[in-house]
């Protein structure tokens, strides 16, 4: 009987471990995808801001050729 509920415990604490080991990889990831979200704006707003910047000049350029 207390072999059996040797093996049952040890078996619970493996899967508690690779339980525990799934959600520290998912901690991870979810950083990772966090900054590289974040990036992604970073660099979109940057190409809003460009884009913003190229429509001033080229108004400018046709008020002047106007």
């Amino acid at each position: 009987m207390q072999e059996e509920f040797d093996r049952y415990k040890q078996n619970n604490e493996m899967k508690i471990a690779v339980v525990n080991e799934v959600r520290e990889e998912n901690k991870r990831l979810r950083s990772a995808l966090t900054k590289i979200a974040i990036d992604d704006l970073k660099w979109g707003q940057s190409i809003i801001k460009s884009r913003e910047r190229l429509q001033k000049i080229a108004s400018a350029a046709l008020e002047d050729f106007k």
